[in-house]
């Protein structure tokens, strides 16, 4: 009960904002604003950092760097970071698991 009346009065300010935004000659409509609202909120978390899963992933810019990347054979079962399959290797750098034949893919994209 409690939280569906924080979501009701969470639902009313963004409407209260995107109705001052279009207002003062905004143009997103109410679902771009919706959207822009949460983004900002992911970001100013912590944008240097993507979560996913348990642990933090690397930055982008270690993971497509090209350099030292290794598969090492984990001593346990994990899910594979790209397909999320089983697979018992990981990348030594990034310290995610991937499995032999999705390694270029993680590490291109």
């Amino acid at each position: 009960m409690v939280v569906a009346v924080f979501l009701n009065g969470l639902n009313m300010l963004v409407v209260a904002a995107w109705k001052l935004h279009v207002k003062v000659g905004g143009k997103f409509d109410q679902l771009v604003f919706r959207r822009y609202i949460v983004r900002s909120l992911m970001h100013s978390i912590n944008p240097t950092v993507i979560q996913a899963g348990p642990g933090p992933r690397p930055l982008d810019k270690v993971r497509i760097d090209g350099l030292h990347h290794h598969l090492s054979r984990n001593g346990k079962q994990a899910r594979c970071t790209v397909c999320m399959k089983n697979c018992r290797m990981k990348c030594t750098k990034c310290d995610v698991p991937l499995h032999i034949h999705r390694e270029l893919d993680y590490h291109t994209q």
